[in-house]
C-alpha cells in the first residue's frame, strides 16, 4: 500500500461531468506514484483548471500541457518526480487509427455510473475505450491487457464493438 501525496477521492469529488476511463478498483483511490489516470470529460480545460486549482491550493507543483495525442495533461509533481499524471480528453481525438464522433463522449457521460466515490463508464463503453486503446497501440505489448480484459466479457465486448462501429467518423 502506498501513502499517496494526493487524495484522489477529494479531487474527483470537486469535478463535474467526468468519468475515469479504464478504471481499476484495485488501484483507486490509492495509486502507484509515476502512474496516470485517464479522464473523459465535457470540457478538458474546465476539468484541467479545476485539478490545477486543487493542486495549487495543496501546495503541489504541476505542469500542464497538450500532449501529441491532443489530450490535456497535468503532471502533479513530488519534488522533481512525477507523482501522478491526469490525462484528460473531451473528444477522444487521442485515437487516430479509428476516428470517433464527439457524440460518443456525450453518450458515455450521460450513462456514467458511480462506483464508490468515482464516476466510471458503463461496462460496454468502458470496453469500447479499452478496445480503441488496444487498436491504437497494437504494436505495444503492454496494451494487450486491454484486449484480454475485454475478452472476459464476450457479450459486452460485442456491444462495445458495435458502439465503436456506430460512432466512427
Amino acid at each position: 500500500m502506498y501513502t499517496n501525496l494526493l487524495d484522489l477521492k477529494y479531487i474527483f469529488s470537486k469535478l463535474d461531468h467526468y468519468c475515469i476511463l479504464k478504471f481499476d478498483p484495485k488501484k483507486c483511490p490509492e495509486y502507484i506514484p509515476n502512474s496516470d489516470v485517464d479522464i473523459l470529460c465535457k470540457d478538458k480545460y474546465v476539468t484541467g483548471n479545476c485539478i490545477e486549482e486543487i493542486l495549487n491550493a495543496s501546495g503541489i507543483k504541476s505542469k500542464k500541457y497538450i500532449a501529441k495525442n491532443n489530450n490535456l495533461q497535468i503532471d502533479a509533481m513530488n519534488g522533481n518526480k512525477l507523482e501522478i499524471k491526469f490525462d484528460i480528453t473531451d473528444d477522444l481525438s487521442c485515437f487516430s487509427k479509428i476516428k470517433i464522433k464527439k457524440d460518443l463522449v456525450k453518450l458515455i457521460l450521460e450513462n456514467k455510473i458511480k462506483y464508490n466515490s468515482f464516476f466510471i463508464p458503463e461496462l460496454q463503453y468502458d470496453l469500447a475505450i479499452r478496445l480503441l486503446e488496444y487498436y491504437e497501440n497494437k504494436n505495444n505489448p503492454k496494451k494487450i491487457k486491454h484486449l484480454l480484459y475485454c475478452n472476459q466479457f464476450p457479450i459486452n465486448k460485442k456491444y462495445a464493438e458495435e458502439i465503436i462501429e456506430k460512432n466512427k467518423h
